[in-house]
């Protein structure tokens, strides 16, 4: 059942929530798709994309269910970006039985700061 935000008993405070989860997702997908990685945490948001790209179709379906047409135009998108990552992820080709018992190297990681003061 269709309810407009007017006759529901959130009205606008969810609308302008729902605006900026938009535009916040918005956002992190234009710097995502740009390549700007510079910080630290906006490099953490980009991993978990797929993850966090699921509130857009809770945008997408408050604004059908609010028939707020705008906010679905800008949800829409968002979904599509979140279909396109993760579809052909899910039509990937399975991983062959063989790999389990294949040859397994170890990588480490020594990650040491060049600034650090040599000891002495």
């Amino acid at each position: 059942m269709l309810v407009p935000v007017a006759e529901s008993g959130y009205g606008a405070p969810v609308l302008m929530v729902m605006w900026a989860v938009a535009a916040v997702l918005g956002v992190i997908v234009v710097t995502w798709r740009v390549g700007v990685s510079r910080f630290a945490f906006l490099a953490m948001v980009h991993d978990s994309l797929p993850l966090t790209l699921v509130g857009a179709w809770v945008v997408a379906t408050y604004a059908v269910v609010t028939q707020q047409w705008l906010l679905l135009a800008a949800a829409v998108p968002l979904v599509a970006v979140h279909l396109l990552m993760i579809v052909p992820r899910l039509a990937a080709v399975p991983t062959p039985e063989w790999v389990t018992s294949a040859a397994q190297i170890k990588v480490v990681v020594a990650n040491v700061f060049i600034g650090n003061r040599t000891p002495k």
